[in-house]
């Protein structure tokens, strides 16, 4: 039973088969439950699962995935599974307000229960859902008991909107150079295709081409051979700031992790980004075109 765990769960996570690798692993946890499915915890775990199972297959970085032209395709979460996300968590929310007020424990109880019509209103669920995580932090250390916390993190994270997280200014498109012959710095630049399906935030062009050739003369020498990201007011980021900058014009979680890896040392930032790119060549094989294989519509964002 353990073996075939997981190897479900690493179908699960490698992105194939990964739906009936859901279905399969939810049904397990829903016969194997020893408590009562009434308990917020183990329910949140099989209902993750089953909404994973409801999801469009092959989102860009599943192995599925892995050779379309268009690096996100048509996939995109349906608008009633990102409403019934948030539903779950008011689901959790309702199913923990009441066993606590059951329980003798009012206050907290009186708060959970409150989400229920606040929630309605659509432009304060993001500050919901900050204050409430944190009463439920809060709750878990003034009491002591720690168990429940994680089932309140999952669920909390699954409702939580990346498009809370606006992307960084400005508007205008920014223009990543990038090594035209590297493998790694091809999937980059599908990564931020699958991520900026609109074109809203970059253009792309590579370092041995005629776009970067009538700049190069502005920056400084050595210069790096990986990627070079020119901003909408002219400037030249290079090495791990790029890569910093470019996460951040995407938005969401991507802004998030860019602001975290802002606070590591630029130094130790570029010396991980030179080790990366030192053995780039012998870790992911060199592309045969300098621009990726991609549909017309994503081609005309490329600079030559």
């Amino acid at each position: 039973m353990t073996a075939a765990a997981t190897l479900l769960s690493l179908l699960l996570a490698a992105g194939w088969l990964d739906r009936p690798a859901a279905l399969a692993l939810a049904v397990a946890w829903f016969v194997a439950l020893p408590v009562p499915l009434i308990a917020p915890g183990p329910l949140v775990v099989g209902v993750l699962l089953l909404y994973h199972v409801a999801l469009p297959s092959a989102p860009y970085g599943a192995w599925a995935a892995r050779d379309r032209p268009d690096p996100a395709g048509a996939w995109r979460v349906p608008a009633p599974l990102q409403t019934a996300a948030w539903g779950l968590l008011l689901l959790f929310y309702l199913s923990s307000g009441v066993a606590r007020f059951l329980a003798g424990r009012p206050w907290p109880a009186l708060a959970e229960l409150a989400v229920l019509p606040l929630a309605l209103v659509r432009t304060w669920r993001p500050w919901l859902w900050m204050l409430m995580l944190a009463l439920e932090g809060a709750v878990a250390a003034a009491s002591g008991a720690w168990a429940g916390l994680p089932a309140v993190v999952w669920v909390s994270l699954f409702a939580f909107d990346p498009a809370w997280v606006k992307p960084a200014p400005p508007a205008a498109r920014e223009r990543l150079y990038y090594d035209g012959t590297c493998g790694l710095c091809h999937r980059a630049v599908r990564f931020l295709l699958a991520e900026d399906p609109s074109g809203r935030a970059f253009r792309f062009a590579p370092l041995d081409g005629d776009a970067f050739r009538a700049v190069s003369g502005q920056l400084p020498r050595p210069l790096p051979d990986s990627l070079i990201l020119e901003t909408a007011d002219g400037a030249f980021l290079m090495r791990s700031a790029a890569v910093l900058r470019a996460m951040a014009r995407l938005g969401g979680l991507w802004r998030l992790l860019a602001a975290g890896g802002g606070l590591i040392p630029t130094r130790l930032r570029d010396a991980a980004y030179d080790a990366v790119a030192r053995v780039r060549y012998r870790l992911f094989a060199r592309p045969t075109e300098a621009c990726p294989v991609v549909p017309p519509h994503l081609r005309a964002r490329f600079d030559l």
